[in-house]
């Protein structure tokens, strides 16, 4: 499971490492949803990744390539794995990443979401946020405004850890799974379940999945309910 998360601490490496790295157009690019990158920039995101994951598996310690780093996580709302997936990213890279619970913050207190981005960039070298479900009142689009405005403020990297919309990282690194598991995906056909929660949850994981294996915007609307194809 780990592996899988730790994909968007890859896309932030691709982010703000470019040499040695073919497709340098990805450098200081933001992650906010895998429909603002091609398909190939996103595979060589993913060749990158499976190349860290060869060397842990070989039992190689990974490049020190973010020694003095600093990746400011701020969350709205809570976290399990994404959490725990980007922090010890951050620490195998050689890098720091700063949990920022936002009851913390001046935030609530009034202070503008472009003021916190731009001093989050001073500080540190790139920015995550999640945000998604009750914080936001269920109201679809919001959370994602709010990652978007992050990215519009900071020169710095920003990598959208969900919201309610998209979870990138979650998606391409599922589909970093499937590949592994199953090669060759163009003309296979998937289904996406999920499991019964007592709680009301947001289909930002679901979506992100549908979107980036149909390669539709619209998937979401038009597969969900059957299954789709991977084009």
């Amino acid at each position: 499971m780990i592996f899988i998360k730790l994909t968007g601490i890859y896309f932030y490496l691709v982010a703000l490492f470019p040499k040695g790295i073919e497709m340098v157009r990805l450098y200081g690019r933001d992650l906010i949803t895998t429909q603002d990158w091609s398909v190939d920039e996103l595979h060589e995101a993913l060749r990158i990744a499976k190349e860290l994951k060869k060397l842990s598996r070989m039992g190689k310690p990974w490049p020190d390539i973010l020694r003095k780093k600093t990746f400011f996580m701020v969350f709205y709302a809570s976290s399990t794995r994404t959490r725990a997936a980007f922090e010890s990213a951050m620490t195998y890279l050689g890098g720091h990443a700063a949990y920022i619970d936002v009851s913390t913050t001046r935030l609530k207190a009034g202070e503008a979401t472009k003021d916190v981005a731009k001093m989050y960039e001073a500080y540190g070298d790139g920015i995550g946020v999640r945000i998604l479900d009750e914080i936001i009142d269920f109201k679809y689009g919001e959370g994602n405004k709010v990652v978007r405005e992050y990215a519009k403020a900071s020169k710095k990297p920003v990598i959208n850890m969900a919201d309610d919309m998209f979870h990138p990282t979650q998606g391409i690194g599922d589909i970093m799974t499937v590949q592994e598991r199953l090669g060759e995906l163009k003309g296979k056909k998937f289904t996406v379940m999920w499991a019964y929660s007592s709680r009301l949850r947001g289909p930002c994981s679901i979506q992100e999945e549908i979107l980036i294996a149909t390669g539709h915007s619209d998937a979401c609307s038009s597969s969900v309910q059957g299954g789709g194809s991977y084009r």
